[in-house]
């Protein structure tokens, strides 16, 4: 089986990439014209892509617990890594299912922030990283699964750049918002990414991701219309804050 890091690091898609070329035969004029809906499909693929080798390394924790330390998983311990495998198989299907004519509107689900969240922790902790989070019962408008890629996003950031260190979630009302705030006990950014963290490509040097996670967090959260920003964070490490708008009071189905 492979193990979390193996299925984290992953090779960039430059085969994807290679195949949307224009044919050779193709004019300048028509390359041209094919470039920006190129460019799109490429960043479409790779980001799939980086949602489901992130997806099957939590996935792999998962099965690693359940098949070498099944006996001592406490029983209700182990219904619920159960469920996180099902779910996130369930997940990924959807991720690489076609998408139907209306998801391209702007999402407006009720999501439960806390069954998110406690998901994540969940798939984490298997993974070996120490979350710390306390329940809100926050609701927010969005999109459970992009909601999940992201928060998983900055999670993994945590864990490799600040290895060792705890990450805590922590999420608080305030006014027609939900702010998320996932941060580290970590040596932090560098003050030179800080202004382009967020862009496609942009990488801490010796890192093995490809500089993709952080930007396409951003659009995803975007998408739900929230926002992504870099916060301080009062330990000194890194502190990411999502703002998603809040579900309201009779909202709720």
């Amino acid at each position: 089986m492979k193990t979390h890091d193996q299925f984290q690091g992953g090779d960039s898609p430059a085969v994807l990439a290679g195949s949307l070329r224009p044919r050779s035969g193709a004019s300048s004029s028509a390359a041209a014209l094919l470039e920006p809906s190129r460019s799109r499909t490429v960043a479409d693929c790779e980001d799939t892509l980086h949602a489901v080798r992130s997806g099957l390394a939590g996935l792999a924790g998962a099965l690693h617990l359940l098949t070498e330390q099944r006996a001592e998983l406490p029983d209700e311990s182990l219904r619920r890594v159960e469920a996180l495998v099902v779910d996130e198989i369930e997940r990924l299907r959807r991720l690489v299912a076609p998408p139907a004519p209306e998801t391209t509107d702007a999402p407006g689900e009720d999501v439960d922030l806390d069954a998110v969240i406690g998901h994540l922790v969940l798939g984490r902790r298997t993974a070996g990283q120490e979350v710390a989070w306390t329940p809100t019962g926050c609701r927010v408008r969005g999109t459970g699964d992009d909601l999940i890629e992201v928060l998983n996003i900055l999670l993994v950031n945590a864990s490799r750049h600040a290895q060792g260190a705890p990450a805590r979630i922590e999420a608080v009302r305030e006014d027609a918002t939900v702010v998320v705030r996932v941060s580290d006990d970590g040596p932090g950014v560098l003050p030179e990414l800080r202004e382009t963290i967020f862009e496609r490509g942009v990488r801490r040097p010796g890192s093995r991701g490809q500089g993709l996670g952080l930007a396409m967090a951003r659009g995803l959260v975007e998408r739900a219309g929230g926002t992504l920003t870099l916060a301080e964070a009062d330990t000194g490490g890194a502190c990411f804050c999502v703002v998603l708008p809040a579900l309201e009071q009779g909202e709720a189905a």
